[in-house]
């Protein structure tokens, strides 16, 4: 069980502290996890201190707060925020399950079958046109490329030089694997086409009518992807940008709502029924942020400067800058709220740096360092966010990983990695609300994280 605290200096910076790495032990209620985490805000003193916490959706983390807020002073009432980008992810898989689109493996398949080449001659000759067919093609060309050397061999040779690009299977304890495999399918096109007649595979080669319906759905999901992805990355104040965010979502599923209704077509209309019930799911938790106490987003809102204590700043002229800069620069001019502003935006619209934490975790939990003690693996964790003896930080630091898939060579078995396309960056919706970028965020010690631009990109 990973804790990061959060807060903001008295010099308007935003920090990052790991409070905890703890083993979790028994069933995972809100109650065992509660006092976990209380035992490891009384260990740093504190208990008196937390103002908001941010979980994903789960409900034993609302039973966690519940119980939080029971031991806690009767003075400290804790304001639960639930994960962004987790939000943003039941809204999609929502789209995917209507169009029956999620996948079914937990895990990407490296092994071509007899089974799985009965189950994608099968699907060829189904007369249903169905999206789900056309996304089963997709899965069973990036297996069947994938499990051979010969073929990843052939395949990368009908690339242009240097591109040497392999399909994506999609899995469904990845967020936005989906659209990756659509993405990469986008870019591999014309490949596919001359792999599948070279190799004798038509009944996984794709027609012009199921390229549309990638096309489609790669459209509707991108947005997705895109605000996952750079709440995910982000190190600086998230909390202001929440209902920005929601109102680009809700305005893509409107848009793509609109264009559908009069379509005839079978699965556009499954398209369109799918569609109306992710934006169904959104609006559900879009309604929650009023039940938000303390309705932090609606302040964390008007604290990001629009203008000129009350009647001076929501009268005032509009002025355009950062949150922590502006509340910096004005600190003297509108103390008060000034005040407020530190605590409101110090509360995390997602929980990814914990999702974080657990990615460099991976590397000292792994399934052959089984020997390894709870504490030894806290006391690591620890070791490497905290360390202040030598100017080094958590990126810093090397771990001697143990790939799952070291005893192969040549092509990479990860399936999952992004494409970046700078014509898609410079088409970027010009009404999107702009994340903070990749900043450095400084430590408790005063250190800087290392930023780090990564090829490949895997989903929390």
């Amino acid at each position: 069980m990973a804790i990061t605290g959060y807060f903001i200096d008295m010099t308007w910076v935003y920090r990052e502290v790991l409070l905890g790495f703890k083993p979790l032990y028994g069933a995972h209620t809100g109650a065992n996890m509660s006092g976990i985490l209380l035992e490891t805000l009384v260990d740093h003193i504190s208990q008196d201190r937390i103002f908001g916490l941010t979980t994903d959706n789960a409900s034993n983390n609302k039973t966690l707060v519940d119980s939080l807020q029971q031991a806690l002073p009767p003075e400290v009432n804790i304001i639960r925020t639930p994960c962004l980008a987790h939000v943003i992810q039941l809204s999609l898989n929502r789209l995917l399950d209507r169009l029956k689109a999620v996948p079914l493996n937990d895990t990407t398949e490296t092994k071509w079958t007899d089974r799985q080449s009965a189950l994608a001659k099968a699907n060829a000759q189904t007369q249903n046109r169905e999206i789900s067919h056309t996304l089963n093609k997709v899965r069973y060309l990036a297996v069947y490329i994938r499990a051979g050397p010969q073929r990843r061999h052939a395949f990368t040779k009908l690339q242009p030089l240097e591109q040497g690009l392999m399909p994506i299977q999609d899995v469904r304890t990845r967020w936005n694997s989906t659209f990756l495999m659509l993405h990469r399918a986008k870019r591999l096109r014309g490949s596919f086409m001359t792999f599948c007649t070279d190799y004798n595979c038509e009944e996984m080669a794709l027609d012009t009518e199921e390229w549309r319906q990638i096309d489609h759905l790669h459209y509707i999901t991108k947005p997705f992807f895109d605000y996952t992805l750079a709440l995910s990355k982000t190190r600086d104040i998230t909390a202001h940008l929440v209902f920005r965010i929601y109102n680009v979502l809700f305005e893509h599923l409107e848009k793509s709502i609109t264009q559908l209704k009069r379509k005839r077509v079978l699965w556009k209309q499954q398209m369109l029924t799918s569609l109306e019930s992710s934006r169904e799911k959104l609006d559900e938790y879009y309604a929650q942020t009023d039940e938000v106490r303390g309705h932090i987003y609606a302040i964390s809102t008007i604290a990001k400067p629009a203008g000129d204590e009350i009647s001076q700043y929501l009268d005032g002229d509009i002025t355009d800058s950062e949150p922590l800069a502006f509340w910096r620069d004005q600190q003297g001019r509108f103390p008060t709220i000034t005040l407020l502003a530190r605590d409101i935006l110090s509360i995390l619209a997602t929980g990814a740096g914990v999702e974080r934490l657990f990615n460099t975790a991976r590397d000292i939990c792994h399934y052959r360092r089984g020997r390894m003690k709870s504490e030894t693996i806290q006391e690591l964790m620890m070791y490497l966010s905290l360390r202040e003896e030598k100017d080094e930080k958590l990126e810093d630091v090397e771990i001697d990983s143990i790939s799952d898939t070291e005893e192969h060579t040549g092509v990479s078995e990860d399936l999952i990695d992004i494409d970046t396309d700078a014509d898609e960056e410079a088409n970027a919706s010009p009404n999107a609300p702009q994340l903070p970028e990749t900043t450095p965020i400084l430590r408790t010690s005063g250190r800087r994280r290392k930023i780090t631009v990564d090829d490949e990109f895997e989903s929390y």
